[in-house]
């Protein structure tokens, strides 16, 4: 399930959470437990990023600590009932081949911060929270260059998630052995 900050943070440190109640409620009174991912900026905050899944992410110090205090009110809410979180949908769709740059904004290694940032923040804050991500959706470099980062930084990541644009289901099986590759490199095997 996704988690959209900008819709539930309409006026700022006011958060509504009725319309994501209503889903996660009726997934677990379903017997489901859902993976939760937290993802899409926040335009009431300079340097926000948009609701938009191309939109960027948050990359200023406000947002960044307006994403932190949303993302921990997010967790908080739905303790007992979503034991998984995930950061960030496909920030690897979409960047400017010259300066690998998002189209609307956000870099590879202001993504790779924002990761980090959170996912320690919210193991600081919830000791045996899984969390994990980041949902890539096409580029083996990014999840290269992800895995690295994370690992040199020492940041845990309990999963690992993409869901692959292929053309046929042979290049799905050929890519995801190429990522499965990578996180055995990494010592990811489990994730």
């Amino acid at each position: 399930l996704q988690a959209g900050w900008a819709k539930t943070e309409k006026a700022k440190g006011v958060y509504d959470f009725a319309w994501l109640d209503t889903i996660i409620d009726d997934a677990v009174s379903r017997g489901l437990e859902p993976w939760v991912e937290l993802s899409y900026g926040n335009p009431i905050y300079p340097g926000g990023g948009t609701i938009f899944l191309n939109g960027g992410w948050p990359t200023s110090k406000v947002a960044i600590d307006a994403w932190l205090r949303w993302t921990k009110a997010s967790v908080e809410r739905y303790k007992g009932k979503v034991h998984q979180w995930e950061i960030w949908n496909e920030p690897d769709l979409d960047p400017d081949e010259a300066t690998n740059k998002r189209t609307w904004g956000g870099t590879k290694a202001q993504f790779f911060d924002l990761y980090e940032i959170t996912a320690k923040h919210l193991k600081k804050c919830f000791p045996n929270l899984k969390i994990g991500g980041p949902a890539l959706a096409w580029s083996e470099e990014w999840a290269d260059d992800f895995l690295y980062e994370m690992q040199k930084r020492r940041v845990e990541i309990d999963f690992f998630s993409w869901h692959i644009y292929c053309v046929t289901p042979e290049a799905l099986i050929e890519k995801s052995k190429r990522i499965k590759n990578l996180l055995t490199k990494y010592g990811y095997e489990n994730a």
